[in-house]
């Protein structure tokens, strides 16, 4: 024969099976990974846009520049470009060295791990 329960043995038994989370399927977090994922690789591709920008503009620029020292030697014998030309692996040295320091600051800054932190809790 069946055992008949009360009332308070059938909420409690229904509170325990409600308050134990279920063993199969998807984790509580996956919305929140699945989000966060996402978020990164926007951030990823708009840094690379970013950054992209910048190096064309700048690449830009500088040819830019030097093809207005060609011409302003050409025109006046100010032999700038000899000298640019002499003087070369200062440039080429100097620029990436600049952005290779740019970047270091910029992750150092980022990570950086005496970063003031929040140690109030919202209760």
């Amino acid at each position: 024969m069946m055992k008949k329960y009360s009332e308070e043995d059938i909420e409690k038994l229904v509170f325990n099976a409600l308050s134990t989370p279920p063993e199969e399927g998807l984790r509580m977090d996956f919305s929140a990974k699945v989000r966060n994922k996402l978020q990164h690789q926007l951030q990823r591709k708009n840094r690379i846009r970013f950054y992209g920008g910048w190096a064309f503009i700048f690449i830009s620029a500088m040819a830019v520049l030097f093809l207005g020292l060609l011409f302003l030697d050409k025109a006046y014998g100010t032999h700038i470009t000899k000298s640019i030309t002499e003087h070369k692996w200062i440039f080429i040295l100097t620029f990436p060295l600049l952005f290779l320091i740019q970047y270091l600051d910029h992750i150092t800054i980022k990570k950086n791990p005496f970063r003031e932190t929040s140690t109030s809790e919202n209760k």
